[in-house]
């Protein structure tokens, strides 16, 4: 069975699948170096230790994903909030200095930002999505993207100077 295959993990290995299972963005190997701040060589043990037992795959692109869903969850059901938390801190941190340029990237780390309430970098992420989908001509999504930006400039939740609004 699946979960068989998650018990021939190192007991280190199983800690790290469960912060990664927390990502909803693909995982690259500078993702998962910069989460969970491990050597190239550890990443690669970790790697292989996933595709050998079949719990993670690799794409054409590089990025990494789980192979079944039911593994995510279950290493998803035992990680604690307070670990979700940093994981997520991490994620958001590790694409704000990155030109993104695919949306369901965008869209992933914009989940991170609502679940820890990050409410300036959801704000950021949001028109980062609202200017790729006006680039894409796909006005429609642009405006409701765009539209979310203003409810965010004018919540209580996040000061926007009035510098900022004018740039935008």
């Amino acid at each position: 069975s699946i979960y068989r295959r998650m018990e021939h993990l190192s007991e280190q290995h199983y800690e790290y699948f469960k912060l990664l299972a927390t990502v909803h963005t693909p995982l690259s190997k500078n993702l998962i170096k910069h989460i969970l701040n491990i050597s190239e060589k550890q990443i690669f043990f970790l790697l292989i230790a996933g595709i050998n037992n079949e719990l993670l795959k690799k794409n054409e692109n590089y990025y990494f994903f789980f192979t079944f869903r039911e593994v995510r969850e279950k290493f998803l059901s035992e990680c604690q909030p307070k670990q979700r938390k940093t994981v997520a801190r991490k994620t958001i941190e590790y694409f704000s200095e990155k030109e993104i340029t695919r949306i369901p990237i965008l869209e992933a780390v914009i989940r991170h930002c609502r679940e820890i309430e990050d409410y300036e970098n959801l704000r950021k992420f949001t028109l980062q999505l609202a200017d790729l989908y006006f680039q894409k001509t796909m006005f429609e999504k642009a405006f409701e993207y765009y539209c979310k930006v203003v409810e965010y400039d004018f919540s209580d939740k996040i000061e926007v100077s009035e510098q900022e609004l004018r740039a935008n």
